[in-house]
């Protein structure tokens, strides 16, 4: 059994391997942020326990496998990929997933995740297959109004487009199977629940998806789409 105890974030980087027995990766009193460019089950680590402070598990501005599937997180306030494209993998308990910039692969696991997304979060691919009724998924997009974000149908998978950029979010398997579907999708200040996305979809099926910087919805769309937008979003 070992232990490897981290204070803060070095900015150098070590290879740490558990081997066979328990071993745990222990943050100190204040902040610390475990950064890794891989991060893998088959390197053995069963537990990070961040310790106080707002601790984080992180990739490199490279494009970093995080898989923290068997692995316990304890007093872990995110799995942050940074930059790059990224594939991270929660654990099988509560995680806050950020991809950072670039295209990035995101499963949750089991727990109630929440997938966080801000300004110049790529396109993204989440995969979100929790048979669990006690968990609680979520997505958010932090500094993005709802009034920019459009929904549309591609197979069986639910596309969330940013209007004037090249940010796009596809929840795989929306379709599927209600294991895959979150239960909610936000904003910073509004809620769109999952049995309310179908409206969405039907309503801006008419019109053209508006993918592309510099390509923002026109001012009629957006009136003939207000009232389902109100119906639907609650603040």
């Amino acid at each position: 059994d070992d232990t490897f105890i981290v204070e803060g974030d070095t900015g150098h980087y070590d290879r740490m391997l558990g081997g066979e027995g328990y071993d745990l990766i222990l943050g100190g009193t204040g902040d610390d942020v475990f950064r890794y460019n891989s991060l893998l089950s088959s390197d053995s680590i069963e537990a990070f326990d961040g310790g106080n402070g707002f601790n984080v598990v992180a990739g490199t501005q490279y494009s970093n496998t995080l898989d923290l599937s068997g692995t316990a997180l304890n007093n872990i306030a995110a799995i942050d990929g940074g930059a790059g494209n990224d594939q991270i993998t929660g654990s099988d308990g509560s995680d806050v997933i950020i991809g950072g910039e670039g295209n990035d692969t995101l499963k949750g696991g089991r727990g109630s995740d929440t997938y966080s997304m801000g300004i110049n979060f790529g396109k993204d691919t989440i995969l979100n297959n929790d048979s669990s009724p006690d968990s609680n998924d979520t997505l958010i997009f932090n500094d993005i109004s709802f009034e920019d974000l459009w929904f549309n149908r591609s197979g069986n998978h639910l596309l969330i487009t940013q209007a004037g950029t090249n940010n796009q979010a596809n929840i795989r398997d929306w379709y599927s199977s209600k294991n895959y579907q979150l239960n909610s999708i936000e904003t910073n200040a509004d809620v769109l629940l999952n049995t309310q996305v179908d409206l969405l979809v039907s309503a801006m099926a008419s019109y053209d998806v508006p993918l592309g910087a510099g390509n923002v919805i026109p001012q009629d769309t957006k009136e003939a789409l207000s009232v389902t937008l109100s119906e639907t979003w609650q603040s």
